[in-house]
C-alpha cells in the first residue's frame, strides 16, 4: 500500500520518521534494529515495529516541539574534531618509537577511529531518542509491524551503486592518511565514514514509498 514519508523535527529527524498510511500516521525508528546501520540494505529486507500516533497533539509535537529539545549538530562537529586532534596526536608518537610499535601504533589508530565515529553516531541517535521522550513515550503507543519497500526500481539502483562507491572512497581516504600522512585525508576519511553510517537513514526518504503491513491491524 502506498505510504507518505515524513520528517519528524530536527532534534529528533535523523533518527525517527512519521509514515501516512490511509490517513493513520506511524512514528519508525530508523537506528533499529542497531546493527541496520552498518549492512543498511537489509532495511528494505526485514519487517519493522511502527507506532501509531492517535493524539493530533502529539504529533503536532513530533513535527514542531515546544518543550525544550537537545541539539546534536554542534556535537557532530565537535566529536569529529576531536577524532581528527587526538589521531595526530597519536601519530605523533610513532616519531619516537620503532617500527613495528609504529606499525601497532597504526592499528591503534585505525581502531580509535573507528570507535570514536561509532560513538559518535550512537550519541546522537541517543540525544534523537531522549527528544522524542520528552514528546510522546514510545511504550504507551499501538505498535505493529510492517516492510518497507525502495521509493523506487531507480532509487534501489542508484543507493546499490552509491553506498559502495563511497564506502570505497573512505577506505581510500583512511588508505591514503596512512600511506602519506595528509591530514586532509584523515579528515575525509572520518567525515565519509560518520556518513556512511547514517546510510539506513537514507534507506527512506520524504516521499512517497510501498510499504506492507505483516499482521492484521488488530493483531497487536
Amino acid at each position: 500500500m502506498e505510504c507518505e514519508v515524513n520528517f519528524t523535527a530536527k532534534s529528533m529527524r535523523l533518527r525517527y520518521k512519521l509514515l501516512s498510511i490511509e490517513n493513520e500516521h506511524y512514528l519508525i525508528d530508523s537506528d533499529q534494529p542497531i546493527w541496520v546501520m552498518f549492512i543498511p540494505f537489509v532495511y528494505w529486507l526485514m519487517p519493522h515495529t511502527v507506532y501509531k500516533v492517535s493524539d493530533q497533539e502529539v504529533l503536532d509535537q513530533i513535527k514542531s516541539p515546544t518543550v525544550k529539545q537537545e541539539k546534536a549538530s554542534f556535537i557532530s562537529i565537535f566529536g569529529i574534531g576531536m577524532t581528527v586532534l587526538l589521531s595526530k596526536l597519536l601519530e605523533s608518537i610513532s616519531g619516537y618509537i620503532e617500527f613495528q610499535t609504529q606499525s601497532l601504533l597504526g592499528i591503534i589508530i585505525f581502531l580509535f577511529m573507528i570507535i570514536s565515529v561509532i560513538s559518535l553516531r550512537m550519541y546522537i541517535s541517543k540525544v534523537n531518542q531522549r527528544n522524542l521522550q520528552k514528546v510522546v513515550n514510545l511504550s504507551n503507543l499501538e505498535k505493529r509491524k510492517l516492510w518497507i519497500r525502495p521509493e523506487s526500481a531507480e532509487y534501489l539502483i542508484v543507493y546499490s551503486l552509491l553506498y559502495p562507491f563511497f564506502t570505497l572512497l573512505t577506505a581510500a581516504a583512511i588508505y591514503g592518511y596512512f600511506k602519506i600522512g595528509d591530514i586532509i585525508l584523515l579528515i575525509c576519511g572520518i567525515v565519509l565514514m560518520f556518513g556512511l553510517l547514517y546510510g539506513n537513514v537514507l534507506t527512506m526518504k520524504q516521499g512517497t514509498t510501498k510499504v506492507k503491513f505483516k499482521q492484521e491491524k488488530h493483531a497487536i
